[in-house]
C-alpha cells in the first residue's frame, strides 16, 4: 500500500483509539513512497528481526560485492558480459551442480553476483528452468542459456526501483 495510506491508518487510531472499527497492524516495513503491511486480526503472528551484522556496526543495506563481479541490478551489460566471457562459459559447461544450486552458492559469486535466494527461484520461474536441472546442460544449448540470461535482465528490470535499491525501509513493529 502506499505510505499516504498507512499514515491515514494511524491518524485514525488518534482520532477514534479503541475503536473496533480501527484496523490493527501487527507489523509494517514502512518506506518513503511504499510500505508492506501485516495484519492480524487474530493476533497470533510473532516476528524475529535479526540484524545482518549483529557483531559490528556495517550497514545492513547491500547485498552484492562488486569485487566480485558485476551486479545486474547496476550494470545488466557488464554482468552479461561477464558469463559470455570464455572462461566462464567452459567452467559452466562442465559443472556438474543443479542450476539453483549453482546460482545461490556464495563460492560462485564471481560469476552470479547479486542473485540471492529469493532472486534465484523467480529467475529460473521466468526462464523456465527446473531447479534441479544441472547447470551444464542450461550452458550446452543457445537456446536455454539465452532464456537465463534473458530472465535476470527481465527479473532485475522489474525490481530496479529506489526503494529496492537504497533499502529505505523502516521497521515498525505493534505488539
Amino acid at each position: 500500500m502506499k505510505t499516504s495510506e498507512y499514515k491515514q491508518i494511524l491518524d485514525s487510531w488518534k482520532l477514534n483509539p479503541g475503536s473496533k472499527e480501527n484496523v490493527h497492524i501487527q507489523m509494517a516495513i514502512v518506506g518513503t513512497k511504499m510500505c508492506i503491511v501485516f495484519l492480524d486480526r487474530n493476533r497470533l503472528m510473532q516476528a524475529s528481526i535479526v540484524p545482518k551484522y549483529p557483531t559490528t556496526t556495517e550497514s545492513m543495506g547491500i547485498w552484492y560485492d562488486t569485487t566480485l563481479a558485476p551486479c545486474p541490478i547496476l550494470s545488466f551489460p557488464a554482468f552479461k558480459a561477464n558469463l559470455l566471457h570464455h572462461q566462464t562459459q567452459q567452467v559452466l559447461r562442465h559443472q556438474q551442480i543443479a542450476v539453483y544450486i549453482h546460482l545461490t552458492d556464495p563460492k560462485f559469486n564471481h560469476v552470479w553476483n547479486g542473485i540471492g535466494t529469493s532472486h534465484a527461484v523467480e529467475i529460473l520461474h521466468l526462464a523456465g528452468i527446473h531447479p534441479e536441472e544441472k547447470i551444464r546442460e542450461v550452458w550446452r544449448t543457445f537456446v536455454s542459456r539465452n532464456r537465463l540470461i534473458d530472465a535476470i535482465n527481465r527479473f532485475f528490470l522489474k525490481v530496479s526501483c529506489v526503494l529496492y535499491l537504497n533499502n529505505e525501509f523502516i521497521l515498525i513493529l505493534n505488539k
